[in-house]
């Protein structure tokens, strides 16, 4: 395998975050940002961060706890609905909300 030339300071470190949503300003302050706007010549503001932190700081601290449930056949299988429990978690990010576990499998209810 052949390696390409690194600047020692153009090396991050891939780091664990709890959400996704805390990885870019992990990525900011190891500097990315700036190895990037180098090797490409740009002269760019400082990244405006304020945005991100905004949703770090609800997702972390929400106001109120709301259960909303949704029926289904594959509840237990974490990827049938993962598009819809992302929605609600992105919807709880605009309204200060998190929301508690509301499966219930269609196999429970009698028909």
């Amino acid at each position: 395998m052949r390696c390409l030339p690194t600047s020692p300071r153009a090396v991050i470190s891939a780091v664990d975050v709890d959400h996704i949503y805390k990885l870019p300003r992990e990525l900011n302050e190891q500097g990315l940002d700036d190895i990037v706007a180098k090797h490409f010549s740009l002269n760019l503001s400082p990244a405006d961060l304020s945005g991100w932190d905004r949703v770090v700081e609800a997702m972390d601290n929400p106001e109120h706890d709301v259960s909303i449930g949704f029926v289904g056949k594959y509840v237990d299988h974490t990827d049938a609905y993962k598009s819809l429990n992302e929605s609600l978690a992105h919807a709880g990010l605009h309204t200060g909300c998190t929301r508690g576990p509301g499966s219930i499998s269609s196999r429970l209810i009698p028909i």
